[in-house]
């Protein structure tokens, strides 16, 4: 199990809050699915990542910060030439199709990414066209076609046929791996379950 799959267990198990328990369910998502799905209510508590602290929709939710994430990976198949390498230059991957998250939904995150690689180099990366979900992008970067950029929160929870490689970019920007939770998600519940988290993860 996953440090922050196991920590997120932990802080929903027996969740009390003013004596009172608390029904949790854990919903599994793509972790930049989160916001939509707070806003469309179907989650009350999720995460997501924030750059220069901006929440995706401030006026539907609130956050706290966990960490700051200040390296980037290359996600790629456990088959391509580069899986063996320690550092990767995005130079190296302009053959691979990158797979960027939707604008519409992270614009933060996918400004960020482009950013990213413009200054290094990479000003106009070749796009994997849209896929309709997270998990066909999974498959088609297992297979061997196309590329994910990610955070190395999100680079510890590969699937099987995927690696994870440094990718020697800098940032220029701060990104955080954040709670976030719903306006009318009940205050203390919030407080009660960042509290928890946090202690499940040091």
């Amino acid at each position: 199990m996953y440090p922050i799959t196991a920590a997120i267990a932990d802080a929903c198990r027996d969740l009390v809050v003013a004596d009172h328990p608390v029904v949790t369910e854990v919903v599994g998502l793509p972790w930049l699915a989160h916001p939509r799905a707070l806003r469309e209510r179907r989650i009350d508590v999720g995460f997501t990542l924030t750059v220069d602290g901006r929440l995706p929709d401030p006026s539907t939710m609130r956050s706290r910060p966990l960490w700051e994430e200040t390296e980037a990976f290359a996600v790629i198949s456990d088959r391509h030439p580069l899986a063996g390498e320690e550092v990767i230059q995005p130079r190296d991957l302009a053959d691979l199709p990158l797979h960027l998250p939707d604008e519409a939904d992270s614009p933060d995150i996918h400004h960020l990414i482009l950013e990213q690689l413009a200054d290094a180099g990479v000003p106009a990366p070749r796009r994997a066209p849209p896929s309709g979900s997270f998990a066909t992008v999974i498959t088609q970067i297992a297979a061997g076609d196309g590329w994910l950029l990610s955070a190395r929160t999100l680079a510890r929870h590969v699937p099987p046929g995927l690696v994870t490689r440094h990718l020697a970019v800098t940032s220029r920007r701060k990104v955080q791996f954040e709670v976030i939770w719903h306006v009318n998600t009940d205050p203390a519940t919030a407080d009660t379950f960042c509290r928890r988290i946090q202690e499940a993860l040091v």
